[in-house]
């Protein structure tokens, strides 16, 4: 019996999976229709007319962004040339899945569970797959290069510092292999640190309550291995942070912004606005929200009935802890995540959406998480009652479950098809106009006037003004003396 049910719940497992990895393609392949715009330019001209990229980083650093970091990343996919672009989010997003798969893998090893690797696969699958379904700008977190550098690329990094460090909590490797790890370590930390203030600050708080959870759940040997890599993480992250805020292009990019002066009295507008982005995500997102958690939760059914643990009792009490703790540690991270916003602008600081993708991430993590938990104790409490061992109505209703939230990725690849022609249109146009200013330069016609174009996620183009600075941009990126729009 227990045989036939786990062949059931491995079938259907699967078919989540394969029906999560349908939606993520079609997302990686819109991803192919990605083109530079605004910011992208400048970046691009900067890495390719310096000597090497420390030069073009001290540049960056010193003359407008204390984002160390991105012109880093941005260097590294130009390498490939200028059409890499188009590979680069579905990179990121293959990246995100398998780097939530190895965190997610360490944590159930750290714990003594002994999931089947569907289970893991599937939350990873799942995760990325929400996350990217409900960020607040889809465009300009994960499909503009600029954004998904300063925006996407970070999470990834902390997730794969996150198994990491689990990894060697639970292992506890070597002197030789220690140390190999904590460079690594190190050397992700301070470039996760350069590409964004915004995550920066969540990547800070981040590794700070991992060292506070470290010093008071572990013990021995897991204890000093936990506090080392956390703390290691963390410094390294706070030098980071040192490094951002002394860097002199702060000065230039404050002279920008009207209103940048940050007073004590608006701490409190930190707090605020993280509860007004979860309730508004609510709010927005209540489909999605709710087979987001209902998936985790089959999930953990599915986890439960597979696993060989000995289920004596309904639910031990560091469930409890971890269900009340999962809200308290979220809503503290989405506030670190809205905090430089705050600390910049003051009471109009609520976050761009592109900024907001990282809440929305923390957020979607918190309820699958909540999702997970509810399913392990619920599974525990049934697992517990004398004779219902693995019974045919649990397993009927896990599975049915599983298949329901199965096909939601399928909805959503029916729906989102729909969006695929205005896609392919905005990369048409990109690319007829870039067809026609690279005739046009090698043609010597340097001063170009041409009809504007619509960029899609609400991104700046070019304007009337040859010296706005995106036209600038734009004219160094193809060798031209100026470029403007018709009126």
């Amino acid at each position: 019996m227990k045989l036939l049910s786990q062949r059931i719940l491995d079938a259907l497992l699967s078919l989540q999976s394969i029906t999560g990895l349908a939606a993520l393609s079609f997302l990686m392949y819109i991803g192919t229709f990605t083109r530079h715009w605004t910011d992208d330019f400048c970046y691009i001209v900067v890495s390719e007319s310096s000597n090497n990229i420390f030069e073009a980083i001290q540049v960056i650093y010193t003359s407008w962004s204390n984002r160390y970091a991105n012109v880093l990343l941005v260097g590294a996919v130009n390498l490939f040339g200028r059409p890499a672009i188009r590979f680069f989010p579905a990179l990121m997003i293959a990246l995100m899945v398998f780097c939530l798969y190895l965190a997610i893998s360490q944590v159930a090893k750290f714990t003594g569970r002994h999931f089947s690797p569907l289970i893991g696969l599937n939350l990873a699958i799942l995760l990325t797959f929400f996350s990217i379904l409900q960020a607040p700008n889809r465009f300009q977190s994960v499909y503009w290069l600029m954004g998904l550098v300063t925006y996407f690329a970070p999470l990834v990094m902390i997730s794969g510092m996150s198994a990491l460090i689990f990894w060697a909590i639970r292992s506890r490797p070597e002197k030789g292999t220690r140390w190999m790890a904590l460079a690594l370590l190190a050397a992700l930390a301070f470039l996760s640190g350069g590409l964004s203030e915004t995550t920066l600050a969540f990547q800070v708080t981040f590794f700070g309550i991992a060292l506070v959870f470290c010093f008071l759940f572990l013990q021995n040997e897991q204890k000093n291995t936990g506090l080392l890599f956390s703390g290691t993480a963390l410094v390294v992250s706070l030098a980071a942070l040192l490094v951002v805020f002394l860097s002199p292009g702060n000065a230039v990019r404050l002279e920008n912004i009207p209103e940048s002066q940050f007073s004590f009295s608006t701490i409190p507008l930190i707090f605020r606005f993280a509860w007004d982005f979860i309730w508004n995500s609510a709010r927005s997102f209540v489909i999605p929200t709710i087979i987001s958690v209902l998936s985790a939760f089959g999930i953990a059914f599915a986890a439960s009935l597979g696993s060989n643990e000995k289920v004596e009792q309904p639910a031990r009490g560091n469930y409890w802890v971890s269900i009340g703790l999962v809200p308290l540690v979220s809503y503290i991270l989405i506030a670190s995540l809205v905090a430089p916003s705050v600390y910049v602008y003051g009471t109009h600081g609520f976050p761009e959406p592109r900024a907001l993708f990282p809440a929305r991430f923390v957020l979607t993590l918190a309820l699958m998480a909540e999702g997970f938990l509810f399913g392990r104790l619920t599974a525990r409490a049934v697992l517990a009652r004398a004779g219902f061992q693995a019974s045919s109505g649990m397993i009927a209703a896990s599975a049915t479950l599983i298949f329901v939230t199965a096909l939601y990725p399928l909805w959503f690849l029916e729906k989102e098809a729909q969006t695929l022609p205005r896609v392919q249109g905005y990369a048409r146009q990109w690319d007829q106009r870039n067809s026609f200013l690279l005739e046009q330069q090698q043609q010597g016609n340097l001063d170009i006037v041409l009809d504007g174009i619509q960029p899609p996620g609400g991104l700046i183009e070019l304007r009337q003004d040859p010296n706005f600075w995106v036209n600038q941009c734009v004219a160094d990126f193809y060798d031209l003396n100026s470029i403007a729009v018709f009126p």
